[in-house]
C-alpha cells in the first residue's frame, strides 16, 4: 500500500465517523447556537484567540478554515470583521450545520465538504489568512501533504494561523481541588519574533490550588530577543513556498503563522 493509499484509508475512516458524530453534536448544541449567532457580533472564539487575530488584522481579510466543523469559528471570524469566508470540512452534516447558522446569523459564508487533502485547486491561491485551530493537526496522517494543501491556498505575503493546544491539557482535570484554572488561557505565546511586530501578549498565571507548583519555562530557548517560555522549532520548508515556524508556548499552546 502507498503512502497515499493509506493516507486515503485513514482519512476515509475518520470522516465516516466524523459523518455519524454531527448529529449527535448537532443535537446538543445546534440550537443554541442558532440563537446566539442571531445577535449581531457573536463569537465563540475565547479572549487568545480573539486578541491573537486582532493582532494579525482580519478585517477586509479573505479567510478560509480548514476542517471547519459546524462552522461557528469561522462565522466568528466573519463577525469581526472578514471579507470571504470560506470553510472546509468532510462531514456533510457538520457543513449543512455550518450552513443553517450562516443563514441564521445572516452572514455570506461558503462552506464546501471535502476531504481536506482533495481540496479543489480553484480555491488557491485565494486566501489572506488560512486558520486551523485545536485538534485538526492529530486527524492528519500526512503532516508534510496537508502543510503544502495549506501553503497552495495562502496568497503571497498571506498567513497560515494555528490555534492548537498540547494534548496533555486534555489530561488535567477541569474541577477539583488540584485543577488548573483556564489552561488554554495561561497557554499565551507571542509569534512576534518569527513573523512580524505584533503586539506582545502576557501569559495569564496559572492558579496554584494547594499549593501545586506548575512547571514554568524560564529558558531563552528562542532566537535573540525572543520571549522566556517560547521554544521555536527550526523554520522548515513547505512544498509551494513559506516557511513554517511554529512557537510553543507556556503551558503547550500554539500559535503560529506560516508566511509565504
Amino acid at each position: 500500500m502507498t503512502g497515499t493509499d493509506q493516507t486515503r484509508e485513514f482519512t476515509t475512516a475518520n470522516l465516516a465517523a466524523w459523518e455519524e458524530a454531527a448529529p449527535i453534536h448537532g443535537k446538543m448544541n445546534q440550537a443554541q447556537l442558532i440563537e446566539a449567532f442571531r445577535e449581531p457580533g457573536f463569537s465563540c472564539l475565547d479572549e487568545v484567540e480573539t486578541r491573537r487575530l486582532e493582532a494579525l488584522g482580519v478585517v477586509g481579510k479573505d479567510v478560509a478554515q480548514i476542517c471547519c466543523n459546524n462552522g461557528r469559528e469561522l462565522l466568528s471570524v466573519k463577525n469581526m470583521g472578514a471579507a470571504r469566508c470560506v470553510g472546509f470540512d468532510g462531514a456533510q452534516g457538520f457543513v449543512d450545520q455550518g450552513r443553517e447558522l450562516a443563514q441564521a446569523g445572516g452572514l455570506e459564508v461558503e462552506f464546501v465538504c471535502t476531504d481536506v487533502y482533495d481540496i479543489d485547486e480553484h480555491f488557491g491561491p485565494g486566501f489572506d489568512l488560512v486558520t486551523i485551530t485545536i485538534g485538526v493537526l492529530s486527524w492528519m496522517p500526512d503532516l508534510e501533504r496537508i502543510f503544502s494543501v495549506f501553503a497552495n491556498l495562502i496568497k503571497p505575503e498571506g498567513a497560515l494561523f494555528i490555534f492548537e493546544q498540547h494534548p496533555i491539557l486534555e489530561m488535567i482535570e477541569p474541577a477539583g481541588p488540584r485543577a488548573l484554572s483556564h489552561p488554554v488561557r495561561a497557554a499565551t505565546c507571542n509569534v512576534a519574533a518569527q513573523t512580524r511586530d505584533l503586539p506582545a501578549l502576557s501569559p495569564t498565571p496559572l492558579a496554584n490550588p494547594d499549593g501545586v507548583r506548575p512547571v514554568r519555562r524560564t529558558d531563552r530557548m528562542s532566537r535573540p530577543g525572543g520571549a522566556p517560555g517560547q521554544r521555536p522549532i527550526r523554520p522548515a520548508p513547505v512544498q509551494g513556498g513559506g516557511r513554517f515556524t511554529p512557537t510553543l508556548g507556556p503551558g503547550g499552546a500554539l500559535v503560529s503563522l506560516l508566511r509565504r
